[in-house]
């Protein structure tokens, strides 16, 4: 009787914690704490860029994961964070984002190859070993004025629960 008890335990626990697994190897964290580092990361990144004169939140949410076709409910998600930091009038953009990349670097960092962003943007991916799956995104102006440089966070992708 109590090893049928224990085998009835042991699956509602599987069941209940998720043992069905998520098809992109996804953490067992909670939504709550996928937000909390995403947006740590962030402050993180902000703190260590010189000069910034204001912070705008433009998204501190989860949306559906990229390439999770085969997830029609939406359940398969991640957290998703984007913050828009001015500058002073007066800064160069490539000078404070390349310190900000050195500094990131010397914390652990590990920087990807920069991108184009449309006309007047390069993107820089940063990953870190240390925050497996999180990647941070900053996108320097060029050109353009005010002088704003993108904070973008992403976790990895999890089962989020409804509600």
């Amino acid at each position: 009787m109590w090893k049928a008890a224990s085998a009835g335990a042991v699956l509602a626990a599987a069941v209940l914690f998720g043992a069905s697994g998520c098809t992109s190897g996804a953490p067992r964290v909670s939504p709550a704490e996928l937000e909390r580092t995403a947006n740590g990361i962030a402050d993180e990144a902000i703190a260590l860029l010189d000069g910034a004169d204001e912070v705008e939140v433009v998204t501190d949410d989860s949306r559906q994961c990229s390439g999770t076709d085969v997830d029609p409910d939406g359940s398969i998600r991640q957290w998703y964070v984007a913050r828009d930091v001015r500058l002073p009038a007066d800064a160069d953009a490539s000078e404070t984002v390349a310190g900000l990349l050195d500094e990131l670097e010397a914390v652990g960092w590990e920087r990807g190859e920069p991108s184009a962003v449309g006309r007047n943007g390069i993107r820089h991916r940063l990953t870190d070993p240390e925050r497996a799956g999180f990647a941070l995104a900053l996108t320097e102006p060029v050109g353009i004025a005010p002088v704003v440089v993108l904070v973008r966070v992403t976790s990895p992708c999890g089962e989020f629960p409804e509600g």
